[in-house]
């Protein structure tokens, strides 16, 4: 029985997010269940990209994938299965192999991913194969946050909020945060600004507003804009439970706890390959 790889664009959207669905089976992270449109988001959201991607296969059977985003110098594994059948029998560790040998192939100075932390055979894996983690990454949820109105807040485009993201925010981000992935992102999430703080969210019609982006420009920053504008969208949407997915850095926790949030007991970490020059 011999492994091999073929490329994730030789299938259909659907058999791609069918086998995505089974590789995840028992996730820790929940259950998924992605159809043809939500494969198709994922793909577009994520910029993944399928002539990167790769389907593990043995004997004509599809066993597993890894998507691949990439960005310059940079790829990001943006998703890694195996079906359940197929695991605990060391697959994993060669089809990691066969996708950072390409990387390199390809030139590429660096290799990044997230995964949660209390994913222990994954991120061993993902050690054994060179990473290393760079930070925590943490979620929250607030029940509801008590919000201070105020009439200087104004809607923005939302690639107006990437740009300053991309100019003024942390060069090792999570990918989904970056101002590159903000720049795609449309209704019905809204970007908001309160003097010099700018901040990103989720369709506020819905029963939680998931918080996507905060950011003030590096010479305003610990003059309490930010706070302000947090306090202000909670106002202007009262009553709302709110949220932060597992992407945050740790070092903002002390930020967000003033609000209510609560870390969620899932958090993820941030890992990093350096493939050379």
């Amino acid at each position: 029985m011999t492994l091999a790889m073929k490329s994730a664009a030789e299938i259909s959207i659907l058999a791609l997010a069918e086998l995505f669905n089974l590789s995840f089976t028992g996730y820790i992270g929940g259950t998924i269940h992605l159809d043809r449109a939500s494969m198709l988001g994922m793909l577009t959201r994520d910029n993944i990209d399928l002539s990167l991607s790769h389907l593990l296969v043995r004997d004509e059977t599809l066993l597993g994938l890894i998507l691949i985003a990439r960005q310059g110098w940079t790829s990001r594994i943006a998703g890694m299965g195996i079906i359940p059948e197929a695991q605990n029998q060391g697959l994993g560790k060669w089809f990691l192999a066969q996708v950072i040998s390409q990387a390199r192939s390809r030139r590429e100075r660096s290799m990044i991913l997230e995964a949660f932390e209390q994913n222990t055979p994954a991120v061993e894996l993902y050690k054994r194969s060179g990473f290393a983690i760079v930070r925590r990454l943490i979620g929250y949820d607030a029940p509801t946050i008590e919000g201070i109105a105020s009439p200087d807040v104004e809607g923005i485009d939302i690639y107006d909020l990437a740009k300053i993201v991309i100019q003024h925010g942390s060069p090792d981000l999570p990918w989904q945060v970056s101002g590159t992935a903000i720049a795609r992102v449309g209704a019905p999430n809204r970007a908001y600004r309160l003097g010099h703080a700018y901040a990103l969210i989720s369709n506020p019609a819905a029963d939680t507003i998931v918080l996507r982006a905060l950011i003030t420009a590096p010479e305003f920053r610990r003059q309490g804009e930010a706070t302000c504008l947090v306090w202000a969208l909670a106002a202007m949407f009262p009553d709302k439970k709110w949220m932060i997915v597992q992407l945050c850095p740790e070092e903002y926790d002390p930020f967000l706890l003033k609000f209510g949030f609560i870390p969620k007991a899932l958090n993820q970490v941030q890992m990093h390959l350096d493939l050379g020059e």
